[in-house]
């Protein structure tokens, strides 16, 4: 189990099957826990209950998403392909769909 720099504490996923209660408890304190496997990331654990589980998930679901458009917005830009007009982005959606449907 360490600290992260960051504030964020990391258990294994050895600890956390060995200990699991202290998991929870440590959960109850620190909002947050990053779960590490070789020492890498792998999982988020965040305290939830039932009457905030569904806004939990949705927000969790957001962030994924903002993160996901932040990378491709990234990418595009270091490729070139952020100067791309609308035309040509009807265009490659055009082209994509008349590629599903042939392939239905």
């Amino acid at each position: 189990m360490s600290s992260g720099g960051r504030g964020v504490r990391f258990v294994s996923v050895r600890y956390l099957r060995t200990a699991p209660a202290r998991v929870c408890e440590l959960l109850s304190v620190e909002k947050e826990l990053v779960v590490t496997r070789r020492g890498r990331p792998i999982a988020l654990l965040t305290p939830v209950c039932e009457e905030t589980l569904e806004s939990t998930i949705s927000a969790v679901r957001r962030a994924r998403a903002v993160d996901a458009v932040k990378y491709l917005r990234l990418g595009s830009v270091k490729s070139g392909r952020n100067e791309i007009t609308a035309t040509e982005i009807d265009e490659e959606i055009a082209q994509a769909r008349k590629q599903q449907s042939c392939r239905r």
